[in-house]
């Protein structure tokens, strides 16, 4: 089963989002920025009024900083000839999963493996928007489910049938 996919900034921003909000310390981070925000409200009247504008400019800031930072990593991850910015071909069968550039040129001429076995991945996570294909902790091959397309009973069913039952997050 082939699948081609050309990857948007908005697909790589939804993968840093779960990625990042899958760690304690992003939740922590977050939990402590609306911590802060609303101890500003309680200072209100009790202290000068810039040390309650400090305490909400930081609570906005710890809860806002991660989205933003991945918003504009996912904005620079496509500028330029960033090879992310090329059309993929996966192809899955019964040994593996074989990536290769769309336009005929392989992964592997731009230092990517092209091919990786089953036993080789580390996890497969479908959320409501993709399948990432892990083969490192952090490291994984997206595919957006509006681009799998009328295949994706078919990938489900393969999935099933070749990663173990703690490979695949289904």
């Amino acid at each position: 089963m082939d699948i081609n996919v050309q990857l948007t900034e908005k697909d790589l921003f939804s993968f840093h989002l779960y990625h990042s909000y899958h760690r304690v310390q992003t939740w922590l981070f977050t939990v402590l920025g609306v911590v802060i925000a609303a101890a500003s409200f309680t200072t209100y009247n009790k202290v000068e009024i810039m040390y309650t504008l400090l305490y909400l400019v930081c609570g906005l800031i710890f809860v806002f900083y991660t989205p933003l930072h991945l918003r504009t990593s996912a904005k620079l991850a496509f500028q330029g000839n960033s090879p992310l910015t090329k059309a993929m071909r996966y192809h899955f069968d019964e040994q593996g999963v074989s990536v290769a550039f769309a336009d005929g040129e392989t992964a592997e001429e731009e230092g990517v493996a092209n091919s990786i076995t089953w036993n080789l991945i580390y996890k497969v996570v479908r959320t409501k928007k993709a399948l990432y294909l892990y083969t490192t902790p952090k490291n994984a091959s997206i595919l957006p489910l509006s681009q799998v397309g009328p295949q994706e009973k078919a990938l489900d069913e393969l999935l099933k049938k070749e990663l173990e039952s703690y490979q695949y997050d289904h």
